[in-house]
């Protein structure tokens, strides 16, 4: 819906943030759509080993969605050297293969200001492989590495259909990282911007968002704030 005015802000931000706090929503994976599920590729060991690895601010998520024809893996970092992000992106396509699922990995590429790895691997969805948001809809499911997937992408997940899950650091260093389904808090990076994968509007201000802008598909851009 158009936001008109700062309560329409409000308004999308109250029913996101509602979606992403109802920890029945929080769960993967939800989909049919492929043969290799994202808790169990997420809970695999060589994915559990790669928690904190290279530092708590280098996180990245990845995706699962198959198509009528093809089988994908969608892979999006922050703070994460290209050299790293090849050895990842080797990493989840072997354990991938070892179930004999023919995937495609891709690397969504540098993440946009506001736009969460996350939100990142949708729009990439979207974007470049052509799907239509409805089809992600319990298809597309996604883990985040490192750290809990934040409240606003929980939230706009939930409200999609679309399974998620979290690799989390674990007190005993054996095992790695050990699998949640729970949103985190709202982000605090970047002054807590949060931006939409598919509109490419812009959140600012974090738990309290005191600002809100847009680039519509005509160049007309609008800007609201608290």
């Amino acid at each position: 819906m158009p936001k008109v005015n700062f309560s329409d802000v409000l308004r999308a931000v109250r029913s996101r943030r509602s979606a992403g706090s109802d920890v029945d929503q929080n769960k993967a994976p939800r989909s049919t759509g492929s043969r290799v599920n994202i808790y169990w590729l997420a809970n695999s060991p060589a994915i559990r080993e790669l928690v904190g690895e290279y530092g708590n601010q280098a996180t990245f998520a990845f995706g699962l969605i198959a198509t009528e024809t093809s089988s994908f893996i969608i892979t999006a970092f922050k703070g994460v050297a290209v050299a790293v992000r090849e050895e990842i992106n080797s990493s989840i396509s072997l354990v991938a293969q070892q179930v004999g699922s023919n995937f495609t990995t891709i690397d969504a590429g540098s993440i946009e200001s506001g736009l969460h790895s996350e939100m990142s691997i949708v729009k990439c969805a979207v974007t470049n492989l052509g799907i239509q948001k409805n089809n992600l809809r319990y298809r597309l499911q996604i883990a985040c590495v490192g750290k809990k997937v934040c409240l606003d992408c929980a939230g706009w997940l939930n409200q999609h259909g679309i399974g998620h899950c979290s690799v989390l650091p674990s007190d005993n260093p054996e095992i790695g990282g050990v699998i949640e389904f729970a949103a985190g808090s709202t982000s605090k990076m970047g002054g807590g911007l949060w931006a939409n994968p598919l509109t490419g509007a812009i959140y600012s201000g974090g738990k309290d968002v005191t600002g809100y802008s847009k680039t519509s598909a005509d160049g007309s851009y609008r800007s609201l704030f608290q």
